[in-house]
Order: C-alpha cells, then structure tokens, then sequence
C-alpha cells in the first residue's frame, strides 16, 4: 500500500497526484488486456460454433452415406436374389424341356437309349 508524506496543507499533492497517475496508467493497461481477451474469447467461441457446425454437418454426411450404403447392400442383395431366382428357374425350364424332348424322341423311335 502507497504511504505519503504529510506536509503542510496535507499529503504532498506531487506525491499523490504520481499515485494517482501510475494507478490510472496501470488500471487503463488492465482494462486494455481485460479488452484484448474478451475480444479473443469471443472470436475462439465464433470458431468453436465454426467447428460445433462443421461437425453437425460431416456427422448428418456421414448418416446419409451410412444409409445410402446400406440401401445399395439391399439392392444389391435384392437383385442377387432375383438373378438366383430366375437362373434356378430357368434351369428347372431348360431341364424339362429336355425330358419332355427326350421323351418324345423315345416315344418317336428316334431317340435310342444306351447301355
């Protein structure tokens, strides 16, 4: 704590009048740094909501890959399954269709076994 020396009117106004100076100087300095970082603080937080956004967004990107991915799979697995499908059809046709020909043919005469 500042003393000062006593004179005839009171405290010794040079004395009181530095004080008060180098107080005002070092109070504005403070209020100068106390600006400063509110004014970083505000821009950290507009980059975090920045960044906060970003991540909303690559998160809401990523779910509509994951869904599109999953809905491709589907398809995928879908018309493999009716490939499948008519192939085992189809096969089951082209081999009735050949008894029924080979029948025939027996039928006919023109179709001799072998043994």
């Amino acid at each position: 704590m500042q003393k000062f020396k006593t004179s005839l009117n009171g405290y010794n106004k040079e004395e009181v009048n530095h004080f008060v100076f180098e107080v005002t100087q070092e109070y504005e300095g403070m209020l100068n740094n106390l600006k400063s970082r509110d004014a970083e603080i505000a821009s950290l937080k507009a980059r975090l909501q920045e960044y906060q956004n970003m991540e909303s967004t690559l998160n809401k990107a990523l779910l509509v890959a994951e869904n599109a991915g999953n809905q491709i799979r589907k398809v995928a697995r879908d018309e493999s399954k009716a490939i499948l499908d008519d192939a085992k059809r189809n096969a089951s046709r082209i081999v009735n269709d050949a008894l029924l020909k080979a029948e025939k043919m027996e039928a006919d005469g023109t179709f001799e076994v072998f043994s």
